[in-house]
């Protein structure tokens, strides 16, 4: 038990930069949903959820059979009593993206600068400086896309995987696809790769 969590906050420590980097986005995040987006159909699905206290189906809402997966956990948050915890977990997803960034460039054996500024051009773009700290799903999707990609680097580098092996890839992907319904068309890609990963390896 000790050693994975000495080797974890080894891992922390080594990366405490990225988190620096991210730090100036913890402040807007702490602020209460403002954005028309979020207030009107992002949040409002998981807000109206936990209202009933239970999944529903409202016809006069955008997209009532889209798949939510992000606005449950979303419902999670707003349990808790406070609409900013939603912005913090679309925080925590642009963290993610920017560690798995981060691991995947590593595992590809890419120079420490160019990997450096990598990371460091993700974090600075429109797209991640715009939804780091709104409740919506452009942030969590790219969050765990990097980490779909990850898991089928990492899936093809088994020299004999297992099928328990292949679970990480399935849950990474089944949560991207499960955000939005144009996130589908991820599917047929994924199996693919995981595909040839696997026969790669036979």
């Amino acid at each position: 038990v000790r050693r994975p969590f000495v080797r974890l906050v080894a891992a922390v420590g080594e990366r405490r930069w990225i988190f620096l980097l991210l730090l100036p986005w913890t402040l807007p995040a702490f602020l209460s949903p403002i954005r028309w987006d979020e207030m009107s159909f992002h949040l409002a699905y998981a807000d109206q959820w936990v209202r009933a206290g239970r999944l529903t189906l409202d016809h006069f809402m955008r997209f009532q059979v889209a798949p939510f997966n992000w606005q449950v956990l979303q419902g999670v948050a707003l349990m808790a009593g406070s609409p900013t915890l939603p912005h913090l977990l679309s925080w925590l997803a642009g963290l993610l993206a920017a560690l798995t960034m981060d691991l995947l460039l590593r595992r590809l054996a890419v120079r420490p600068e160019v990997r450096v500024t990598a990371v460091v051009a993700f974090v600075l773009t429109p797209v991640a400086q715009r939804y780091m700290s709104v409740g919506m799903i452009d942030m969590p999707m790219i969050g765990l896309l990097a980490v779909s990609v990850y898991a089928l680097v990492e899936l093809g580098d088994h020299t004999a995987p297992a099928p328990r092996d292949v679970v990480p890839v399935a849950l990474a992907a089944a949560l991207f696809a499960g955000v939005k319904v144009l996130s589908l068309a991820y599917v047929p890609l994924f199996l693919a790769l995981a595909t040839g990963s696997l026969s790669m390896e036979v």
